[in-house]
């Protein structure tokens, strides 16, 4: 397998993600950390969660055990600040892909103390009254984006943010904030703690080129090969123009965790690290075996992918294509 030379990050950096209430969601952290050290092999990695570390197949740098009783599922994130052994932190989702370096990304939040990327507006259906939430944490904008990538560095500032974020937490049902299904959502409570620390998000163009937000790319054709380190959105315009986006990172949401596409690229990962082989014969190989999960809607098929082994992908397409087992 290929690694690149060196890279340069600020002093203490390292990626945090979080793993709990689901099982498969360890299966997915392993891509997410196959997929950054294809590209940044001496970028440290943390895992924080509830599981057995075993499952994390040794990917991680730190495995942190933690416990999650007092949140209802999304606001754990609220812990990030004192789950984080970094001195400068990005955290990311594990249901995240990356196909591209993640140094460039840090320099985009060169100088932040703390960071999200996403839109300032006006309004926002995060909450049942914004005249309430006007009178409470007045602003003439407020950030509105996906969480699947913070950054922030160990400083007062941060501190702050996350300390706020508490005991907004607290009064969450009070404020008329919305729930994400019957969770509470760790988003819509940092957005009113950055609004007091006067924090607005940054643009998801961003980065030198290429999208650095976590946004699923709606309507739009999504193209990926996260060994070649290639993603990128496509639509045409009303004028009948091609435009297209460059994207860091692909977020496959829960609605998306099934995908073709996400299957395809976490065998793919697996493979390569497996056996650092990659190639048209293999990616057809694949592409058949994702194709059969997929399509046959395997029950927790997540999980199933991180136990199963190279050689028994190879016998389950024989058997798939009637040459036996063996």
């Amino acid at each position: 397998m290929d690694t690149l030379s060196k890279r340069s990050y600020p002093p203490g950096a390292g990626v945090l993600t979080i793993v709990h209430g689901q099982k498969g969601l360890a299966t997915m952290a392993v891509a997410l950390a196959r997929s950054i050290r294809l590209r940044d092999p001496d970028l440290s990695l943390a895992v924080v969660t509830n599981f057995d570390p075993a499952l994390f197949e040794g990917m991680f740098d730190y495995v942190i055990p933690w416990d999650f009783s007092r949140w209802t599922y999304f606001d754990a994130k609220l812990d990030m600040y004192a789950m984080s052994p970094f001195e400068t932190t990005m955290f990311l989702d594990a249901d995240i892909l990356v196909y591209r370096s993640l140094a460039d990304v840090f320099i985009c939040f060169e100088g932040d103390d703390f960071g999200v990327v996403g839109h300032n507006v006006n309004t926002l259906g995060w909450f049942a009254s914004m005249d309430l939430i006007r009178r409470e944490f007045p602003s003439d904008t407020y950030c509105y984006f996906n969480g699947g990538i913070y950054f922030f560095r160990r400083s007062e500032v941060a501190a702050a943010i996350f300390e706020r974020a508490m005991s907004i937490h607290e009064r969450y049902d009070e404020l008329k904030v919305y729930r994400h299904t019957s969770y509470k959502d760790e988003q819509r409570i940092l957005c009113l703690a950055m609004v007091e620390a006067g924090i607005k998000a940054k643009k998801p163009g961003s980065g030198r080129g290429y999208r650095i937000d976590t946004f699923w790319p709606s309507g739009f054709r999504i193209n990926t090969d996260v060994l070649s380190g290639v993603c990128f959105q496509e639509k045409q315009d009303q004028q009948g123009n091609m435009v297209r986006g460059e994207r860091v990172f692909l977020h496959f949401l829960s609605s998306l965790k099934s995908s073709y596409d996400y299957l395809f690229e976490s065998l793919r990962l697996k493979w390569a690290f497996r056996y650092g082989r990659r190639g048209r014969d293999v990616d057809f190989i694949l592409r058949i075996y994702a194709l059969f999960l997929w399509r046959n809607h395997i029950p927790g098929f997540v999980v199933e992918l991180g136990r199963t082994s190279v050689k028994q992908i190879k016998s389950r397409i024989r058997q798939m294509l009637g040459r036996g087992s063996g």
